[in-house]
């Protein structure tokens, strides 16, 4: 379950979680989404927020929907792979980031890494 942060908005976390849920191959047996009422539900949400998270992840080409049917994620493995390396590439920016401002030069970032975080 998602833990929200009061400093995003709401549909963005959902967003990013269903953006992980992709990549993790969640829908990789079943490309429909769930319902915008049963999505709703599942993250404790409105389904007016529900159907804006859809309506971006359209925007973004990551689904599309079949009126009367349902919301379904694309079949486009190149697509996927491109999501994972651009969240992966926002994430180290943002943990590099974080370890500069702590003090820690580039050595220290990569023996911290090499010893599994441990020090």
């Amino acid at each position: 379950m998602l833990t929200y942060d009061n400093n995003q908005p709401l549909y963005k976390q959902v967003i990013a979680d269903i953006k992980k849920r992709i990549i993790n191959g969640d829908f990789s047996h079943n490309p429909q989404f769930p319902s915008t009422r049963e999505l709703a539900i599942a993250y404790g949400i409105n389904p007016n927020t529900t159907a804006r998270v859809y309506r971006e992840l359209e925007l973004q080409q990551l689904c599309y929907s079949k009126k009367g049917v349902g919301t379904f994620l694309v079949n486009n493995g190149q697509l996927v792979n491109q999501l994972k390396k651009t969240m992966a590439d926002k994430l180290l920016d943002s943990f590099l980031s974080n370890m500069s401002d702590l003090g820690f030069t580039k050595n220290e970032i990569i023996k911290k890494i090499e010893k599994g975080g441990k020090t």
